[in-house]
């Protein structure tokens, strides 16, 4: 789908002391970094933003529901762990966790609430 990037993160270096595993390294600039801990059957979105996101799924899965808020093109993704989800602006997503999960999020613009930073669209 266009305005979203599915991969797996690929280890950048190991070695007896350490592994490096980048979540994102040039293609993001993140102004709010969090981490989400959600529990296996909720529904999680239903918005859309001004700016990208981007996501690592730490542990766990989810079943992601997308679509362009303009052209209406829409696409599933699966996540797993170690999988990073890009998305353009102006990408309604919704997931449904398959598993209590971890996630890491990041943000091109501050967070600071719902009524601020989210459109809504309800896709699931």
């Amino acid at each position: 789908m266009n305005g979203v990037i599915l991969k797996q993160a690929q280890i950048a270096h190991a070695d007896e002391r350490r592994t490096i595993l980048p979540i994102c390294n040039g293609d993001f600039t993140a102004k709010q970094i969090k981490i989400i801990e959600v529990k296996k059957g909720n529904i999680l979105g239903n918005h859309c933003h001004r700016y990208k996101e981007i996501r690592y799924m730490f542990k766990g899965r989810a079943n992601y529901f997308l679509e362009d808020y303009y052209t209406h093109e829409k696409s599933n993704m699966n996540m797993e762990q170690g999988d990073i989800m890009i998305t353009d602006p102006w990408i309604v997503h919704a997931a449904e966790f398959i598993e209590d999960s971890i996630m890491i999020e990041g943000t091109e613009e501050a967070y600071w609430s719902a009524e601020k930073n989210d459109i809504f669209k309800k896709i699931r």
